[in-house]
């Protein structure tokens, strides 16, 4: 893993982030997570639901199929979630 220069301290600043950063963060952060910390969620939800308080934002999030999905799919249906919860 490599760090990047996005932190997000705010739901605009997640939705940007994620709109930025490579499918290997969204891998990494949305799939290899479970592994890496044995969750059995994503490091986005857990966020939105711990730090950000937005447990139904982080479940509509974990609902994501990443089965029928690409990584690229999977970022904009995250991104297409995040903007809901701002509007």
């Amino acid at each position: 893993m490599l760090p990047t220069n996005f932190s997000a301290g705010t739901l605009r600043g997640f939705l940007d982030g994620i709109n930025q950063v490579s499918v290997h963060s969204i891998h990494h952060h949305f799939i290899e997570a479970r592994l890496r910390l044995r969750r059995m969620s994503n490091d986005f939800s857990t966020w939105l639901e711990e730090e950000a308080g937005l447990k139904e934002v982080g479940e509509a999030i974990e609902r994501i199929d990443i089965y029928t999905n690409t990584l690229e799919g999977v970022r904009l249906q995250i991104a297409r979630i995040i903007s809901e919860a701002i509007n």
